[in-house]
C-alpha cells in the first residue's frame, strides 16, 4: 500500500467516523480523527505489511515517525476505542505527540473530509466542538482556517479565494461560465 492508497483508506475510515461523530464522547473528536486515519496503518502492518508504516512515517518526519513507529505493534492489540483513549492522552500530555497528530491530521485532510461529509447543522457543530476541543489542546492556532459552509479559505502569500460558484484567477485565458442564478461569463480579461 502506497501512500496515495493509504490516503484512500483513511478517507473512507473518516467517512464512516462523520455518520458516528454525533454520538463521540465528549472530548473525543480530535483523538477519533486521529485513530480513524491511523487505522488503515496498523490493520496493514497487522497483515505484515509495513509499507504504509513507512510511507506515513515520511509524511510525518523522523520525530513523528519514529513516535507512530513506535507504537504499532502495541495498537495491533488495541480496539479503536482504546487507541482513541491513548491518542488523547498522548497529545495531551506531550508536546511532540501533538505535533505529529496534528500533523497527521493536516497531511491526510482528516476534519475536512469528515466535515463535508456533514449536513449543514452538523458542518456547524463539528467545527464549533472541534475548535473547543483544540482550543483545550492549546493547537487552535495550526487549525484557524477551517471552513464551515461554502465558499474559499485563502492563506498565506499570494493565496486567492473565490465565493460559492466564483473563480479566483489572475488572468481568464478562455471563456467561462459559472452555471447558478444568475449565469456569468467572463472572457480574457484580469479578475482581482
Amino acid at each position: 500500500m502506497d501512500l496515495k492508497e493509504l490516503k484512500s483508506a483513511a478517507r473512507s475510515n473518516l467517512e464512516k467516523l462523520s455518520n458516528r461523530v454525533r454520538s463521540l464522547a465528549p472530548g473525543t473528536i480530535y483523538n477519533s480523527l486521529c485513530a480513524s486515519t491511523l487505522l488503515p496503518v496498523i490493520s496493514a502492518a497487522g497483515l505484515g505489511d509495513w509499507g504504509p508504516a513507512g510511507a506515513l512515517c515520511g509524511v510525518l518526519g523522523s520525530m513523528g515517525g519514529g513516535l507512530v513507529a513506535g507504537r504499532i505493534q502495541e495498537w495491533q492489540k488495541r480496539s479503536e476505542a482504546e487507541l482513541v483513549t491513548e491518542l488523547g492522552e498522548k497529545a495531551e500530555r506531550d508536546p511532540k505527540w501533538r505535533e505529529a497528530l496534528d500533523k497527521l491530521l493536516e497531511e491526510f485532510d482528516a476534519p475536512r473530509i469528515v466535515q463535508s461529509a456533514l449536513s449543514d447543522t452538523d458542518k456547524e457543530w463539528f467545527a464549533s466542538t472541534l475548535k473547543d476541543e483544540l482550543s483545550k489542546l492549546g493547537n487552535l492556532e495550526r487549525y484557524q482556517a477551517m471552513l464551515v459552509g461554502d465558499g474559499a479559505i485563502a492563506q498565506g502569500e499570494g493565496a486567492k479565494g473565490a465565493g460559492k460558484r466564483g473563480v479566483a484567477a489572475e488572468t481568464i485565458q478562455d471563456s467561462i461560465v459559472i452555471p447558478g442564478d444568475q449565469n456569468l461569463a467572463a472572457k480574457g480579461h484580469i479578475v482581482r
